[in-house]
């Protein structure tokens, strides 16, 4: 993405009401500075990194892979492969705070393949589908609210390729 040719950019004249100032520090590495900012976030009733009550990020209530493949003998010299693997996930937040803007949805990927090979396994042709429901599935997420911005960085669309591989 590029900012040639922007020419208006809306500025917040009036800053939100209750918003607090930031306030970053550069300071050399002292353990008993490391120390008090876990008390502090102990204190707070967080374990340092997870508000108390919130879920872990990137961690899924249900995760189930699958894979199955089966291979025909098509004559003596070729055998076609036809291949699928799917992957079901459910809901999970992007982030320790639980920001809803950036929650993956619950969700179920598959992809495909056909394969042609040659019966001494020296050479392959393969024509592959991945996500074939083109599912939209937020692979990670930032919120920055105090500049209005919410970045998703989504999986690849429906992707279909042919591959041709040899072994010498």
């Amino acid at each position: 993405m590029s900012l040639a040719g922007v020419r208006d950019l809306s500025v917040i004249e009036t800053p939100p009401p209750g918003r607090m100032a930031i306030q970053t520090y550069l300071i050399p590495f002292r353990k008993n500075v490391l120390a008090q900012a876990v008390r502090w976030h102990l204190e707070e009733g967080t374990d340092g990194l997870v508000p108390e009550g919130n879920e872990q990020p990137n961690a899924p209530n249900a995760n189930f892979n699958g894979l199955i493949r089966y291979e025909i003998p098509v004559s003596k010299s070729f055998t076609l492969a036809l291949q699928t693997d799917f992957k079901y996930q459910s809901e999970m937040f992007r982030s320790a705070d639980n920001d809803p803007l950036t929650k993956t949805d619950a969700h179920f990927l598959i992809n495909g393949r056909i394969a042609l090979t040659s019966s001494n396994g020296r050479w392959e042709l393969a024509l592959w589908g991945k996500n074939l429901g083109h599912e939209d599935v937020i692979l990670s997420g930032f919120n920055t609210p105090i500049l209005g911005i919410v970045t998703e960085v989504y999986s690849p669309p429906r992707t279909f390729g042919l591959s041709f591989a040899w072994s010498l």
